[in-house]
């Protein structure tokens, strides 16, 4: 970005192009994991019966969890080496072209086992762009924020989130309205090829973006490290844990609500599956603005002040949420998933990006953060769908030991925050109240 434009265009820059390229990416990421709970056990999985069919697609959607921190430790390796930006260009481009793969990739009946061992391979390269989006943009936004607002400017990508699940739900809802038929035949595919369109759109806004300024600071004092990864866990491993326990929660009670309850709540609710897909596509917009509202408040009353009252609240909340869905009742349903999940969800998620990027120095920030929440993604993200209808198969078709597993982890993530470090590095030009420790 040229260095005639006023700080006002650059923070406007910064703003769009973390909020709307993360959107574009998690868009990718979640329209698979809609198909994989509603349709892809028929086109990919046809030889066996619908329940094993089931399991087998959230198989290949736990496939990105597992790529997700090999693309976190390459791009963050690259991102305190090289820079912020370019990182985040090229994870677009990456999960573009993965997504775009899909949408065109020949099914079954076609070529017969190629189609699930080709939609694996390109699950692995969503997740390889996945792993290196999060960090890379939630860090630029962090360190490019104004004096006192790094919670509002680190809450930017992160409302990219439920942007991206907006518009995967309601594109999708478009299309698996569609007669059977037709669904099964082209009308999948075609929120997977709208990919190629907003990637061009992201790509546009994410050149003008500028570059972190601490990342500019550390490069010139000669602080960059040679292996900025290995330098966190050596001189910040507390750090690392607390991001790594605290995001915990976020990753289960997340993709319990907006992809396992797509299964859920088909069966055993009764619901119909574009029901579902409207009502999520509703909490996706009470997220968008919950995360807004977390981003504030971590500017006033502090971030990790914020992030552990929502960890604690979560486990209460999901206590509630699958009797509500149980009852069959629309007004229930919207409640919980539209209202009770978004609002804890999204005042975590909106502090999230600055209680974790002030426990870390700027040379080491991206890689810190990055591991911490990749791994944490795959030990808790990943095998939820698989552990999810485990426990309720297990319980006789009831939820209670799925709902005492999320308070378990939601157990975890608030001692982990509590126990997060005391001395931590300032980000970019802190204000006092974003430091502030419970």
């Amino acid at each position: 970005m040229s260095s005639t434009l006023t700080q006002r265009e650059k923070n406007r820059a910064t703003a769009l192009g973390t909020m709307v390229g993360a959107g574009i990416e998690w868009y990718d990421f979640y329209v698979f994991g809609i198909a994989a709970a509603l349709v892809f056990n028929r086109i990919f999985f046809p030889g066996v019966d619908p329940a094993t069919g089931t399991l087998l697609s959230f198989a290949t959607f736990a496939t990105a969890w597992f790529a997700r921190p090999l693309g976190g430790i390459i791009f963050s390796h690259l991102g305190d080496r090289l820079g912020r930006k370019n990182i985040m260009l090229v994870t677009l481009i990456l999960m573009g072209t993965a997504t775009t793969a899909i949408g065109l990739l020949p099914d079954a009946s076609a070529i017969g086992v190629w189609a699930p061992i080709g939609l694996v391979i390109l699950r692995f390269l969503q997740g390889l762009a996945c792993g290196g989006e999060w960090g890379a943009a939630t860090v630029t936004a962090v360190e490019n924020a104004p004096p006192g607002k790094r919670g509002l400017f680190g809450a930017f990508p992160q409302m990219g989130v439920p942007m991206g699940l907006f518009l995967s739900s309601g594109v999708s809802l478009l299309f698996y309205m569609l007669p059977e038929d037709q669904l099964l035949t082209w009308g999948w595919r075609v929120p997977f090829l709208l990919t190629l369109v907003f990637v061009v759109v992201g790509q546009y806004i994410r050149r003008r973006l500028p570059e972190s300024e601490d990342f500019k600071e550390a490069a010139k004092n000669g602080e960059i490290v040679r292996f900025p990864m290995l330098e966190a866990l050596r001189r910040h491993p507390r750090a690392v844990l607390t991001v790594f326990l605290g995001q915990a929660i976020i990753n289960v009670t997340f993709f319990t609500s907006t992809t396992f309850i797509l299964d859920y709540a088909t069966k055993h609710g009764s619901f119909e599956r574009t029901t579902v897909l409207a009502v999520v596509a509703l909490a996706a917009v009470v997220d968008f603005f919950a995360i807004l509202a977390g981003g504030l408040l971590a500017d006033r009353i502090g971030a990790k002040r914020v992030y552990l009252t929502a960890c604690a609240a979560g486990m209460v909340v999901f206590a509630a949420i699958f009797p509500l869905t149980d009852t069959g009742n629309i007004v229930a349903l919207i409640l919980g998933i539209a209202v009770l999940f978004p609002l804890v969800h999204g005042l975590a998620f909106g502090a999230q990006a600055s209680f974790f990027a002030g426990l870390f120095p700027p040379n080491v920030r991206l890689s810190g953060m990055s591991t911490g929440f990749q791994f944490s993604g795959m030990a808790f993200g990943a095998p939820l769908p698989l552990l999810a209808g485990f426990l309720i198969a297990t319980a006789g078709g009831s939820p209670w030991l799925l709902i005492a597993y999320i308070g378990l982890v939601g157990l975890i993530s608030t001692i982990g925050t509590l126990t997060s470090p005391r001395e931590y590095v300032p980000a970019a030009s802190p204000e006092p109240a974003t430091q502030a420790h419970v």
